[in-house]
């Protein structure tokens, strides 16, 4: 298992920001594994010297070199260290939007459905409404021939009344 997995596996599950944090740290050259010693052919690598009643330390010079160069790498490796500060802060900008958007989408929801449920309510009573008993078009055909055949017969009684 490669350390990138066992660092997301192991701490991705505790904590998620943790796990991106370790994630990205474990990513940077020489950090979480070991680095490969400067100028490995070299045998002779340092001595303890005396110059002139100074205690000192020699380097090879290939090793002088090497370490030079991984001195000189520091500052593009603390801007890289930067940049990963950047993105974690910006991914947990993201997170926190991302939480307050998905809140605001439940509530958005909630409210859609208590529109929906309102509109179904209100299409159930119509259609109840409009099936109702009085509303039936053969009632009202038969008042309607009930009152046309008592004006007709109140007609007529009043006709042969006034002779």
């Amino acid at each position: 298992m490669s350390s990138h997995a066992w660092v997301s596996k192991t701490f991705g599950q505790i904590c998620p920001r943790v796990g991106l944090a370790l994630l990205l740290i474990a990513s940077l050259p020489g950090v979480g594994r070991a680095q490969e010693p400067c100028a490995p052919d070299v045998q002779v690598r340092r001595a303890a010297v005396t110059y002139e009643g100074h205690e000192g330390l020699w380097f090879d010079l290939a090793v002088a070199r090497c370490l030079l160069q991984q001195t000189r790498l520091v500052p593009e490796l603390q801007l890289e260290v930067q940049l990963y500060e950047q993105r974690a802060i910006a991914a947990s900008s993201l997170e926190a939007l991302l939480r307050r958007q998905l809140v605001l989408a439940g509530q958005e929801s909630d409210t859609a459905r208590a529109s929906l449920d309102a509109a179904v309510a209100a299409r159930d009573e119509a259609i109840s409404a409009r099936d109702a008993w009085y509303r039936s078009p053969i009632l009202w055909t038969v008042v309607g021939m009930a009152i046309s055949g008592a004006l007709v017969a109140l007609s007529a009684y009043a006709l042969n009344q006034s002779r």
